[in-house]
């Protein structure tokens, strides 16, 4: 286990950050909890490796809000959610958002440590900015334009009507072109292009 890898519980429910501490410090990890994002933003080094595990409804900030904070100033981190207000427009948001995962309340133990630990083992692209531009434009032409419109969440289906072309050209070039880049995810895939971006 990483020493240096912390997680961090942004929760405004005493009960549920005191409940997760001791789950993860039973575990043998490092956790620090927060009452909101705010709190967050201002007392935490975002540099330091780890994951945030985010609630969604917080005061001051919600927890996509945070979401886009923190990837604002480090948008190599790993950001999970666990709510009991989750339903499929947060969590497809999330996810494109670059999300590594959306749990909801009352969260299965077993399966919000199997997370963590594939977190802290596979973590993000650990490449460097020369490295993710030259696998960025080792793509073809029309990869770099249809993977953009596959990580805006747009289907195959729309995103050949859009560049007039057939279902099948589309399917085949995201499927090379996330294979090129090492993605296998839509989440995976925002994570690659934030990163670019940035470089």
């Amino acid at each position: 286990m990483n020493n240096d890898f912390l997680i961090r519980v942004v929760d405004d429910d005493p009960e549920i950050c005191n409940a997760l501490e001791f789950l993860f410090q039973t575990d043998g990890w490092n956790v620090i909890s927060y009452p909101d994002g705010q709190a967050c933003l201002d007392n935490d080094d975002l540099s330091q490796s780890g994951c945030f595990i985010v609630d969604i409804r917080m005061p001051r900030m919600n927890g996509l809000e945070l979401q886009h904070a923190i990837l604002q100033r480090n948008p190599h981190v790993n950001i999970l959610f666990l709510t009991a207000h989750g339903d499929i427009d947060l969590c497809v948001q999330a996810m494109r958002e670059g999300a590594k995962d959306f749990l909801t309340k009352p969260v299965d133990e077993e399966r919000l440590l199997k997370t963590i630990s594939e977190i802290e083992q596979h973590g993000t692209l650990s490449v460097s900015p020369d490295e993710l531009r030259t696998h960025w434009e080792s793509l073809t032409p029309r990869e770099r334009e249809i993977l953009p419109m596959v990580a805006q969440g747009l289907l195959n289906r729309a995103i050949a009507d859009r560049l007039g072309l057939s279902f099948r050209t589309v399917q085949t070039h995201r499927q090379l072109g996330m294979k090129a880049l090492g993605v296998s995810t839509v989440a995976e895939l925002n994570q690659f292009l934030a990163q670019v971006k940035d470089s």
